[in-house]
C-alpha cells in the first residue's frame, strides 16, 4: 500500500473507532450519574479516557487487519516458517515487504503502551508481551479462518515485538518522570528492544548496499524431500567454470520521466497533466492525454505502451519492412539483424541476441498496430548489458545436489512433490536486484512422471 492509502485506511477506520470511544464515554456518562454515584463507586476519568483511546485503537486495528482485505480464494494460505517473510524482504529487497514487516511492528506499539497505563497490573513484562502475543496469535487465526490476510509466524513475531518496544517506552517514561525511582539502567533495559530492532534494520540494509552484488529473488525456502526421488537422465559436469556477469544501464526517477516525455512526443502526444505518474522503487506509469499508458523499467530501460483510444482492428497484413518503419517514427530503432516474425493476429515479433559489438544486446520487443494507424500496445524488451566482472561458477553436478537439498522453488497448491528427473540443464541469465545480469543453471525436469518444469539454481 502506498502511503495515500495508508491515510485513506486510517482516516476510515479512526472514524470506526472515534465512535466506539464516544459510545465508550456516552456509557461512562450514564453509569456515572445513575449508578457509580449512588453506591459511590470511583471510576476515574483518566481511566475512562485511556480505555476509549484503546478501543479506538483496536477499532483501527480491526479494521485495517480485516475489513481493508477481500476474501482470498486460497483461504490455507499461510507461512508457518519463521523469519519467511524476512528472507523474501531480503532475497527481493522489496520496499512493500520491508514496509510490510515494519508496519506490523508499529501496529502493537501503542498496545504494549496503553496496557501499562490502563492497569498496573500490566507493568509487568510477561503479562503485556504474553498479552500482545495471544491477540497476534488470534488474528492469524482469524485471518486463517476467514481467508482476509495470510495467516504467518512473521506477523506473530513482529507484532509481539510491537508490544515489546511499546511497553519499553511507556516503562522508560515513566521511570524517567519518577523522582525517587529514576534508573539508568532500567532506562536503558526498557528502550533495549527498540535500538536492537532499530540496529538490526540499519544493519541489513547496510549489508545490502556494501554488497557487490544484489540478492537473487529465488530459493526463499527448502522443500520437503524426505520421499522425493530425484534422478537425471543427462550426465552432468562436475568441473567449475568461469561465467561473466553483466549490467545493464538503468534508469533514476527524472531520466524515466524524460524517457516518457520523449516517447510520447514521438507518437504524437504528451504527458497528462491531470494524472500524475506512479512511481515504484523499480518502475513507473505514465500516463499520456489520450489515455495510453507507459511502464518504464528502471533497471533495464525497458518498456511497455499500451494505448486504450481506439477500437480499431489489428492490422496482421503489414511486412517487416513497413513495421520497421512505423517503429521508427515511433522512435524505436530495431537492429538490423533482429529476427521478425508476424502472428498474422496483429502482433509482430522482433527478437534479438548479438555480442558482435562487445555488448550484448538481447530479448524481444512486441508489437500491435491497428488498421487506422495508431499503435494498440508495444511491449519492448530488449535491452544492452555490458560485461563488468568473471565469476568463478559452481559445476552442473554441484547444482543438482542443490535440488537433491530442496534449495530450488516449487509450488503447487494441488500436489505434492514425489519425483524430480532432470532432462536438460543449460546456463541462462536473471537480473539481480541492483540490476546484474547473473548467470543461473535452468534444469529442465519432468515432476511426478506428469509435468515438465523449468529449475532454477544460481550458478554462484
Amino acid at each position: 500500500m502506498s502511503s495515500p492509502i495508508l491515510f485513506r485506511l486510517f482516516r476510515e477506520y479512526a472514524v470506526l473507532g472515534i465512535i466506539a470511544a464516544i459510545i465508550l464515554c456516552l456509557t461512562w456518562l450514564f453509569l456515572h450519574f445513575f449508578i457509580f454515584r449512588r453506591k459511590q463507586i470511583k471510576l476515574p476519568l483518566r481511566k475512562v479516557i485511556l480505555f476509549a483511546i484503546f478501543i479506538c485503537y483496536l477499532t483501527i486495528v480491526a479494521g485495517a487487519v480485516f475489513l481493508s482485505r477481500s476474501e482470498s480464494v486460497f483461504r490455507a494460505t499461510t507461512y508457518l516458517q519463521p523469519l519467511y517473510l524476512f528472507r523474501v524482504a531480503w532475497h527481493n529487497i522489496s520496499f512493500v515487504a520491508w514496509r510490510n514487516l515494519i508496519l506490523n511492528i508499529l501496529m502493537f506499539v501503542p498496545f504494549g503502551i496503553l496496557l501499562p497505563l490502563l492497569s498496573d497490573k500490566f507493568k509487568r513484562l510477561w503479562k503485556t508481551v504474553g498479552i500482545g502475543f495471544t491477540a497476534s496469535i488470534l488474528i492469524e487465526i482469524a485471518q486463517f479462518i476467514t481467508g482476509r490476510g495470510q495467516a504467518s509466524t512473521d506477523d506473530v513475531i513482529t507484532n509481539t515485538l510491537g508490544a515489546l518496544i511499546g511497553y519499553g517506552l511507556i516503562m522508560s517514561w515513566q521511570n524517567i518522570r519518577s523522582k525517587t525511582e529514576r534508573s539508568p539502567r532500567k532506562i536503558i533495559r526498557y528502550l533495549s528492544p527498540l535500538c536492537v530492532t532499530v540496529l538490526v534494520f540499519i544493519s541489513i540494509f547496510a549489508a545490502y548496499h556494501v554488497q557487490q552484488f544484489g540478492n537473487m529473488p529465488m530459493n526463499l525456502h527448502r522443500q520437503n524431500m524426505s520421499n522425493v526421488v530425484v534422478s537425471s537422465a543427462i550426465e552432468l559436469s562436475e568441473g567449475r567454470v568461469a561465467a561473466t556477469v553483466y549490467q545493464a544501464g538503468s534508469f533514476n526517477r527524472a531520466q524515466a520521466r524524460d524517457f516518457a516525455e520523449d516517447f510520447f512526443e514521438q507518437i504524437g502526444t504528451s504527458m497528462n497533466p491531470k494524472r500524475a505518474p506512479i512511481f515504484y522503487p523499480s518502475s513507473a506509469f505514465f500516463y499520456s492525454k489520450d489515455g495510453g499508458v507507459l511502464t518504464v523499467n528502471f533497471l533495464t530501460r525497458t518498456y511497455r505502451y499500451v494505448d486504450f483510444s481506439s477500437i480499431a482492428e489489428a492490422d496482421p497484413t503489414l511486412s517487416e519492412d513497413e513495421v520497421r518503419r512505423l517503429l521508427v517514427d515511433f522512435g524505436v530503432d530495431i537492429p538490423t539483424n533482429a529476427e521478425f516474425i508476424n502472428n498474422n493476429d496483429g502482433e509482430y515479433i522482433f527478437s534479438v541476441d548479438d555480442t558482435s559489438s562487445g555488448q550484448w544486446l538481447t530479448g524481444r520487443l512486441r508489437f500491435w498496430i491497428r488498421k487506422d494507424g495508431t499503435i494498440r500496445q508495444i511491449d519492448n524488451a530488449i535491452f544492452t548489458v555490458f560485461e563488468v566482472a568473471e565469476r568463478e561458477i559452481i559445476s552442473e553436478a554441484e547444482a543438482f545436489r542443490r535440488i537433491e537439498e530442496g534449495r530450488f522453488q516449487f509450488w503447487s497448491y494441488y500436489e505434492k512433490l514425489h519425483t524430480i528427473e532432470i532432462l536438460l540443464v543449460g546456463l541462462n541469465y536473471v537480473f539481480d536486484t541492483k540490476g546484474f545480469y547473473r548467470p543461473i543453471y535452468v534444469f529442465e525436469s519432468l515432476i511426478n512422471d506428469r509435468e515438465v518444469i523449468s529449475i532454477m539454481i544460481p550458478a554462484f
